[in-house]
């Protein structure tokens, strides 16, 4: 069994945990976030944002840079395929004071790889050196990089980017052990993680199906890495970092949270995100979060189906109040 609440140091941050909340794309912002900072996750990271947006000081790529002091230790994650405007963007994110910079070489989506960024970096390992060597050099920030084991099946070169990543000055590498081309249709390969473990000197973040306590403590187990991270496992479901921080502490299961427990979290999720985002950008993005809280939840999918149908994040967040509600007095009735 592990003792996770040991200090590690990725660069000279120090690290209180071994469990990583990773970016998602449209749902990973601030208020979510602080939830996971809340609920034990020891490092967060932004959305991935584009690095040409970040020097053309696009307004809606800089919204993307917003944190809480409290969501610290954070990584901002940048993507893009040029040298320069990577090393300009890493130059611009000093002022923001980040705890990391974390560079994405993993990022599937068609729209980031036909720009030549993302995983497309995956089959020119010369140019992932050079772009991670701009990065390194234009900041004073600790630099990090996400990778996945290479393009396709016959391209898996984890271990060669990893060692090069490390002989460019990055502090720690995450590993996706999935290509690029599989995407998430297979599981995930394990091994390269621990392959990648044993090549390099520098922490080593796993990830990939971690869907609970059992499955992080075998990650840790079978790969031997120093961090794990957990991405869509969390959305509508905070709670996976205590679940998981406790069973690796004390090796028996924490409880699920019972119905009232997570409607109260969904309710938090909602008022802070009206809060820090004003009621207009919230409403979509709540759509997006809380069918996956009611998950599970009995009649579910007409819940689901009446809140995809609201208009406003103030009627969404009456809808979950008065489910909540009505589930004390249902709970009081027992």
């Amino acid at each position: 069994m592990f003792y996770i609440f040991i200090v590690m140091k990725i660069g000279d941050v120090k690290i209180s945990g071994r469990v990583i909340l990773a970016p998602l794309s449209g749902l990973t912002d601030s208020t979510f976030r602080l939830i996971c900072r809340k609920m034990g996750a020891a490092i967060v990271s932004s959305e991935m944002i584009c690095a040409e947006g970040i020097v053309k000081e696009n307004t809606r790529t800089l919204r993307y840079l917003f944190f809480d002091r409290r969501e610290k230790p954070i990584a901002v994650q940048i993507y893009g395929d040029s040298p320069g405007i990577m090393a300009e963007a890493a130059k611009m994110l000093e002022r923001f004071s980040p705890s990391f910079i974390d560079i994405n070489f993993g990022c599937p989506a068609s729209k980031v790889v036909k720009k030549g960024a993302g995983s497309a970096i995956l089959r020119d390992l010369v140019k992932m050196e050079k772009v991670a060597r701009a990065v390194v050099e234009n900041s004073s920030l600790p630099v990090t990089a996400k990778i996945r084991s290479g393009w396709c099946k016959n391209n898996i070169i984890a271990v060669d980017a990893s060692i090069m990543l490390e002989d460019c000055g990055i502090a720690a590498i995450s590993i996706h052990p999935r290509t690029s081309k599989t995407e998430y249709s297979e599981p995930s390969d394990w091994s390269i993680i621990k392959d990648v473990k044993m090549a390099v000197k520098i922490p080593v973040i796993g990830n990939g199906d971690i869907t609970g306590p059992v499955e992080a403590e075998k990650m840790f187990k079978e790969t031997e890495c120093d961090f794990i991270m957990v991405g869509r496992a969390s959305i509508g479901n905070p709670w996976i970092f205590k679940r998981i921080n406790y069973y690796l502490n004390e090796g028996v299961l924490f409880p699920e949270p019972s119905f009232e427990e997570k409607l109260e979290i969904c309710l938090e999720h909602i008022r802070d995100a009206i809060k820090n985002n004003g009621e207009f950008y919230s409403t979509s993005y709540l759509k997006k979060h809380i069918q996956f809280y009611l998950k599970g939840i009995r009649g579910n999918h007409e819940i689901i189906k009446e809140i995809i149908g609201l208009y406003s994040a103030k009627e969404i967040e009456l809808k979950i109040k008065n489910l909540l509600t009505k589930n004390k007095l249902l709970d009081s009735y027992d």
